[in-house]
């Protein structure tokens, strides 16, 4: 895992507002914490630790970046869980 995915993780676990080069993470309205890329909506975070993608942006835009995102939510909220 990257450092820029690592603390990408962190923010979200601590439920904390950060951002990076091309990657941020806020509070979403329905009570998640929402990863950015490029202002782009990847995935939300439940508060249970559930990643939640945004196929729709992982369809328009399906990078190695995008995807190596998903996988840092996804690897890291599943050893948390």
């Amino acid at each position: 895992m990257r450092k820029i995915e690592k603390q990408m993780c962190s923010a979200v676990n601590e439920c904390r507002t950060w951002a990076m080069d091309n990657t941020s993470v806020k509070p979403t309205a329905n009570n998640c914490m929402g990863v950015y890329l490029w202002g782009n909506h990847v995935a939300d975070v439940t508060a249970s630790g559930k990643v939640l993608v945004n196929f729709d942006t992982y369809s328009k835009w399906p990078t190695r970046t995008t995807k190596s995102r998903i996988n840092a939510l996804t690897t890291y909220f599943k050893t948390c869980q």
